[in-house]
């Protein structure tokens, strides 16, 4: 019961200890949760945009610069973690159009593709009003009052955003790079958004970002340095319809005279437009450039003007200033290609703002074709293999089983977005199909020029079962074969040592009991035969040399039913060795006038059978000496049950021996012999007149109770595996 007693002490210790280490260390990681991956800065600069994941836009990086091409409303980019909590985010950005608005996220959670579709705050500049606007976003929109900003916000120009979140502050700091222009404000939100990651945002209109930076040291003095120009702090005022908050705010009105992209008549051109599939049918040479009028389908790596006869690439022109859905109209000279017309030397004129065309839904054989040649289409197919190229360019090989084509992503975000496709998945694709040989590489007979990642669905995830699969299953499987099988044949080899020690041990001690007690009855008979041959028979004589080998039988007979009870799991004396040392004790001294007590301390242990039956017989030996040798009337035996020993003592009051000395040596050194072989110490404490102590101290570290226990479930796997044998008909011979 002490026994069980202490086991659950250290068990409850261990629980405690394990739940306070836990504990610990989840406080350790909470605290340093919102500092983790900061500082943080954009490798824009390096060509490189890793952990940036693009919701909605069409993103591009290029010279340094983060741009989205796509005036889209609500365009985000984001990074960080959702656990950042109080920092600074600073950034340069350039708004490439007249209206619309461009600027930086904080404290985002919960980001879906859509204007406000996402839980947190946006900081930015809008032109239609040239303000510094802020605002929260729940998927809904709550603005705070919109700052001025001197000399107003202009396209084609830098500013500098600083955004400063501590609590349920945000303070901002924004100027014109290069000038003194320069607004401040304080927004305050109760129950605000506790903590989220940032990102890039535009509405409406193409911009680009560089020098992207967050930290979080200094927090409380950025944020009071911008407090110091703000005389009133800004709130969520207006959350209310969209004609309250026109009625609050002074919008400039459209006059056709100050019109940046008022389209002039087409009677007035040179040349008027014309659709875009008559440029395939222009007699040659041409003498004079022609106008189209479409739609921005792409922008990277090459411009891609659509309208509802079809679609045409525009080669060297600036780009910068032209968003997806942007409707132009553009003139330049045809060059024909085999299955299309490419405008070259081409000027653009931006005529206003439009969504960008459906996807013509077609298959791959008819995309193969070339009557689709610059359209945009959507097609689906098998995913095979993706390429990481340089440059942030995604190539994608897919197959429909008929035909085989590829998608190109160029100056994508971030590569570690493709990678959740996996290969044979059915993917559906959006994209610009081109039979240009610069991207097909004459491998594939098209290629689809994708705007982005999420032109990308996932239709049908891979199939579970396929070659690859059935491969490497079928490795698994071998090598798990393998696996078995060596240590089937190393618990054989465990099992085969196991038998050979035991049979040693046992061999040594029918050495030690029978053979020599046989020896002895037959040096007795031999000397009654010789004295019956030599002459009379001396009956006296004989009958003592009968009564001693009729002794030793008897001995011999006890000494053996002990041992072998000592080897039996179910005998008392395997699990008490005071009980056995009793037995023996009684035995020996039986009609003698020595008395032996034994007595134990602390709780029974189980130990193992080699410890057990080397203390018993290391035992009776030192109890036979003390009755036959030491002429001493008493004999204490005592057991102790240490946590980490065991201790056993016999001790006598007789007359002792000068230690070191010849006497009864070979009894000692079989008593040593047997003390090495289980790692005790056999102390022996004795001098002439003052009695002898025999001391033998088992240790029972945490090593050997763990080899123990790999030993026990070793021989229950080889039973296990016996019985799994013979179930199956492999019978040892």
């Amino acid at each position: 019961m002490k026994l069980f007693k202490h086991s659950w002490n250290a068990a409850i210790a261990a629980l405690i200890g394990a739940v306070s280490a836990a504990a610990l260390l989840f406080s350790f990681i909470h605290y340093i949760r919102p500092f983790l991956g900061l500082p943080f800065r954009d490798p824009f600069a390096d060509g490189k945009s890793n952990l940036w994941q693009p919701m909605g836009g069409a993103w591009d990086l290029a010279n340094g610069t983060m741009q989205n091409h796509s005036d889209e409303w609500g365009a985000k980019l984001l990074a960080g973690s959702k656990y950042w909590t109080d920092y600074v985010v600073e950034a340069d950005l350039e708004i490439l159009r007249d209206y619309g608005d461009a600027g930086l996220i904080v404290r985002s959670n919960q980001e879906d593709r859509g204007v406000d579709a996402y839980n947190g705050y946006y900081v930015g500049l809008r032109s239609i009003d040239d303000s510094l606007v802020i605002g929260r976003a729940d998927y809904g929109w709550m603005e705070g009052r919109p700052v001025p900003m001197p000399g107003g916000v202009r396209r084609l120009t830098w500013y500098h955003l600083k955004v400063v979140v501590q609590g349920c502050e945000i303070g901002v700091a924004a100027n014109e790079v290069g000038t003194q222009n320069r607004a401040w404000t304080v927004f305050q939100e109760s129950g605000c958004v506790a903590s989220g990651r940032i990102g890039l945002r535009s509405v409406a209109t193409v911009a680009s970002w560089r020098n992207v930076k967050v930290y979080s040291v200094g927090v409380p003095a950025e944020l009071a340095a911008i407090r110091r120009h703000v005389t009133e702090e800004t709130h969520p005022e207006f959350p209310k319809g969209e004609a309250a908050y026109n009625s609050s705010h002074t919008f400039p009105t459209y006059d056709p005279k100050d019109a940046k992209f008022t389209p002039e008549k087409t009677a007035a051109k040179a040349h008027p437009p014309q659709p875009i599939s008559s440029l395939n049918n222009l007699p040659e040479p041409v003498s004079h450039p022609v106008s189209v009028r479409g739609v921005v389908t792409l922008t990277s790596p090459q411009l891609y003007v659509q309208d509802v006869t079809g679609g045409v690439a525009v080669a060297e022109v600036n780009v910068s200033a032209l968003g997806i859905g942007d409707e132009v109209e553009i003139t330049g000279w045809p060059d024909a290609q085999p299955f299309s017309t490419i405008l070259r030397k081409a000027d653009v004129r931006l005529l206003l703002g439009r969504t960008p065309p459906p996807p013509v839904s077609i298959t791959a054989a008819q995309a193969a074709t070339g009557v689709f040649e610059a359209d945009f289409v959507e097609t689906q197919g098998y995913l095979q293999h993706i390429h990481y190229e340089s440059g942030n360019t995604i190539i994608l090989d897919l197959d429909d089983g008929s035909q085989s084509f590829r998608a190109i992503v160029t100056g994508g975000p971030s590569a570690a977005l493709y990678r959740k496709f996996s290969e044979q998945s059915l993917l559906r694709v959006r994209g610009i199909c081109v039979l240009d040989p610069r991207f097909t590489q004459n491998e594939v007979p098209f290629a689809l020029l994708l705007r982005a990642a999420d032109d990308i669905d996932v239709l049908v995830g891979p199939p579970w079962w396929s070659a690859r699969r059935f491969i490497e299953l079928t490795c698994v499987l071998l090598l798990l074969l393998l696996m078995i099988l060596f240590l089937y044949v190393r618990i054989e080899n465990w099992r085969m040592k196991g038998i050979l020690d035991e049979r040693e041990r046992l061999a040594l001690e029918m050495h030690d009991t029978l053979a020599q007690s046989f020896a002895g009855v037959g040096y007795q008979l031999q000397g009654i035969r010789n004295g019956m041959r030599n002459g009379p028979a001396n009956w006296p004589t004989i009958n003592e040399q009968l009564d001693r080998a009729c002794e030793m039988v008897r001995q011999t007979h006890e000494e053996s039913s002990l041992s072998i009870a000592m080897l039996k799991p179910g005998s008392p004396e395997f699990g008490d060795l005071t009980i056995a040392f009793e037995r023996c004790a009684s035995r020996i001294a039986e009609g003698g006038d020595v008395r032996v007590t034994v007595t134990r301390e602390g709780p029974i242990r189980a130990l193992p059978l080699r410890v057990t039956d080397t203390l018993f017989h290391i035992g009776a030996e030192a109890i036979t000496n003390a009755i036959r040798h030491a002429q001493t009337e008493t004999v204490e035996v005592h057991m102790t049950y240490e946590t980490n020993a065991i201790v056993l003592h016999v001790q006598d009051h007789g007359i002792g021996f000068t230690a070191g000395g010849q006497l009864r040596s070979h009894g000692l050194r079989d008593m040593e012999h047997r003390a090495a072989s289980i790692s005790a110490d056999l102390h022996v404490h004795t001098a002439p007149g003052e009695g002898t102590c025999i001391e033998v101290v088992v240790p029972l570290h945490s090593r050997k109770v763990l080899t123990e226990l790999v030993s026990h479930g070793e021989r229950y796997i080889t039973r296990l595996a016996f019985k799994a044998g013979q179930k199956l008909g492999f019978h040892r011979r």
